[in-house]
């Protein structure tokens, strides 16, 4: 987590960048060109979550900008943006079928010509790194490597839809500024799965504002 990143988190790193950029070109020139009347409440709670989203996205909260997405998606399913962000903060956790079904549901919803051959030449690279880069566990498999000797239990063994249902909850407790609970909850996590990166990294970032 801490040493040199691998050519495959370079490559994330990369692509996301210029996703971001990318993405934050096209929305500001649609704001420039397009005037559109008072927004309702509903249009600005979006606005709000979707503005959320891209700060969890550059601040590393891939988690809660998931969550964000979906809220946003929840209530406009055929929201182009917060499928958008949804598929970046997947290409961030490296969990790239994730992000593939996001930008692909993003390209089929998108009415700009060019933006959707920019979504489409970003589906195609990201297909390349799930190609060249196997999930974690994939390429271990199908080495078949020698026996290990037996790794250590966790402390407490959850199934990884509870630790990803705890992890959401911390989220959430994060985003309504219950900073003690959503450190409970984050260390919860990291007893059963102690290389959860999402949860080092959220349990590091409530530490630092409980100092």
């Amino acid at each position: 987590l801490f040493g040199k990143p691998t050519e495959n988190e370079e490559t994330v790193d990369m692509l996301m960048a210029m996703l971001m950029e990318t993405m934050r070109g096209f929305r500001t020139l649609a704001r420039t060109v397009y005037v559109a009347q008072e927004p309702s409440l509903e249009e600005r709670a979006i606005a709000d979550k979707l503005a959320k989203s891209e700060e969890a996205i550059k601040g590393e909260r891939y988690v809660e900008a998931v969550r964000l997405c979906q809220s946003v998606l929840d209530i406009d399913t055929k929201n182009t943006q917060a499928w958008q962000n949804m598929g970046i903060a997947y290409l961030g956790m490296a969990k790239l079928k994730n992000s593939l079904k996001a930008w692909e549901k993003a390209y089929k919803l998108e009415k700009n010509p060019t933006l959707r051959e920019v979504i489409s030449r970003y589906i195609k690279s990201i297909s390349r790194m799930e190609r060249q880069y196997p999930a974690p566990g994939a390429a271990a498999k199908a080495a078949a490597p020698a026996a290990k000797p037996e790794a250590k239990k966790p402390a407490l063994v959850l199934s990884q839809a509870a630790i990803d249902s705890l992890l959401n909850q911390g989220v959430d407790m994060y985003i309504n500024r219950d900073l003690e609970k959503a450190r409970l909850v984050f260390e919860k996590v990291l007893e059963a799965d102690p290389e959860n990166v999402e949860a080092q990294k959220a349990l590091r970032r409530v530490k630092d504002e409980l100092k």
